[in-house]
């Protein structure tokens, strides 16, 4: 019994791990986009609404509309 939830610990670390690392590249990612999301969905190979739902998961909807007001985008459909 002890052995099972030993793998189980091992288990939770390793997707902890794995979630702060896919919440590292996508912050990277949007920053070099400038908080474009269909531009960081499609330099990391995702679709938009996948990269979407990963913002929302991680909590970076926020953080994508910091980047754009920084790099001077008003709005979604501004040059």
């Amino acid at each position: 019994m002890k052995t099972r939830s030993l793998k189980s610990s091992r288990r939770d670390k390793l997707a902890q791990l794995l979630r702060a690392r896919e919440r590292e590249i996508i912050v990277e990612y949007m920053a070099r986009h400038h908080g474009h999301v269909a531009a960081t969905a499609n330099d990391l190979g995702l679709t938009r609404r996948s990269m979407e739902r990963k913002m929302r998961a991680y909590g970076l909807r926020a953080q994508a509309s910091r980047l754009r007001e920084k790099a001077g985008i008003k709005g979604p459909r501004s040059a």
